[in-house]
């Protein structure tokens, strides 16, 4: 029976994906208990293979479990820090992994590819909304990788005819987040609130973002899987919903002090120079990837914080 791999299928969006997508085979270069129980891992019709996406073999022993007929590609290096402290292995994941992908899904007529991309491309933001037109001059290496990605997609589908389509994701959160190596806003608030501690807002906080449950992600891979249009294509992929921090840090006080009785301060400093990308309005147009197959994101953010705090407990 043919599969769909997941590259980085022990991460945040991977091991949520597994449970939507199947049959699946999980490929990661890490092996994490949260993954198995009793030994089994713990999705139905899922298998799992430890390897490098950057090694040919690795990719290889995925056909061991079966055939593989599309191919998710989120497997990186995250985040914009760590790809700073590390620009070469950054590189050589993020830029030279997505090319091995790429080839084997050529060597093995696998019919689609869809790789994780990141709103990050857009860089400094010159139009609102921000359609898939928008002008792409990445900040920082993390996105710069990102734009290369793309790039290398778009020539493997004008070369060798690969259907491949990539999803340009805004803000992630959801439950599972404990698994990511860096805490992004959401979590991090979320964590503070429960502990009583005050939340640190950057700049004014009046700096706007698409924050988009990792479940309404996982809808959009499933819905651009079902579709076929045999050449290169891009959707942003988010919410639709356009929040500032200040109403985040709303949102997570008033849930926290519904539930537990318990309202923290909101703190403003200034904005860190590594954090410059983080100071514009953000609103992001999800009508392509509606449009075209049929996503609709199911969460609001307020349903989904909710939804985190019930799974934390």
């Amino acid at each position: 029976m043919s599969r769909t791999l997941i590259t980085g299928g022990a991460g945040f969006v991977g091991s949520n994906l597994a449970r939507f997508i199947e049959p699946s085979v999980l490929l990661d270069w890490r092996k994490p208990g949260y993954l198995f129980e009793d030994g089994e891992l713990i999705f139905d019709d899922a298998e799992f293979v430890k390897g490098d996406i950057r090694n040919g073999d690795d990719l290889e022993k995925c056909l061991e479990v079966g055939d593989v007929d599309s191919i998710v590609h989120l497997a990186a290096i995250p985040g914009v820090r760590k790809c700073e402290e590390e620009p070469e292995l950054a590189r050589s994941v993020n830029v030279g992994g997505t090319e091995s992908v790429l080839e084997f899904a050529r060597r093995n007529d696998v019919s689609k590819v869809v790789p994780a991309s990141s709103a990050g491309v857009y860089g400094e933001i010159r139009e609102q909304p921000i359609t898939e037109e928008h002008p792409k001059d990445p900040l920082n290496l993390y996105s710069e990788n990102k734009r290369k990605g793309e790039k290398l997609c778009r020539e493997y589908s004008g070369s060798y005819g690969l259907d491949t389509t990539v999803l340009r994701m805004s803000n992630l959160y959801g439950p599972g987040f404990q698994v990511k190596p860096n805490l992004t806003v959401i979590p991090l608030f979320l964590l503070r609130a429960l502990l009583n501690k005050p939340l640190t807002v950057y700049g004014d906080g009046e700096q706007t973002r698409d924050f988009v449950h990792v479940e309404d992600v996982a809808q959009g891979f499933q819905k651009v899987l079902e579709s076929s249009d045999g050449s290169y294509r891009a959707f942003n992929l988010g919410s639709g919903e356009t929040s500032s921090i200040n109403e985040l840090a709303e949102t997570i006080n008033e849930l926290v002090d519904r539930l537990y009785d318990r309202n923290v301060d909101v703190e403003h400093v200034e904005m860190p120079e590594w954090r410059d990308e983080a100071k514009e309005e953000f609103d992001y147009s999800i009508d392509k990837i509606k449009r075209e197959v049929g996503y609709e994101p199911v969460y609001s953010l307020k349903e989904g914080i909710r939804e985190m705090i019930a799974g934390l407990f």
